[in-house]
């Protein structure tokens, strides 16, 4: 099971960001700014967008699900006591999986500062385009109702 994030990566490229990460060590008292590499980056945004559970889950190469009830009657197959037996299993977390999940929480985050510009657009010109403001945000007040 692996340990850190280091474990998660290739032998080669592991060496080589420790050797990378003692260099800036050294250069750190002589400049204020520290780039990191790709994959401390990559782990950083996830705490970012995911929060602190997405940091863990991948220094750990795993996530922590419910069990579905075909996994307990899978459970029950092979024998296990319902006492013995965890209400979860763990699955798989790649760095490949976190950074697909980025892909998308930067598009989702690009479309909402997107909206939010429109929505700017919109509050700082309705004069000219609508007689009113509630006219000029009508297309977002339309979006966000919940029809039922």
């Amino acid at each position: 099971m692996p340990k850190s994030l280091l474990d998660l990566m290739p032998k080669e490229e592991a060496e080589k960001a420790l050797a990378n990460a003692q260099k800036r060590l050294e250069r750190q008292m002589s400049r204020k700014g520290l780039d990191v590499s790709p994959e401390i980056y990559l782990v950083s945004e996830m705490g970012y967008y995911f929060d602190w559970e997405a940091i863990l889950a991948i220094r750990r190469g795993y996530t922590v699900t419910p069990k579905t009830d075909e996994d307990l009657a899978e459970d029950r197959k092979l024998g296990k006591k319902p006492e013995w037996t965890s209400k979860y299993k763990r699955e798989i977390f790649t760095l490949e999986e976190a950074q697909i999940l980025l892909e998308g929480a930067r598009k989702v985050w690009r479309g909402k500062l997107a909206e939010q510009a429109h929505a700017g657009i919109i509050s700082n010109s309705f004069k000219v385009g609508a007689t009113t403001f509630e006219s000029a945000v009508k297309p977002f007040t339309d979006a966000a109702e919940v029809k039922v």
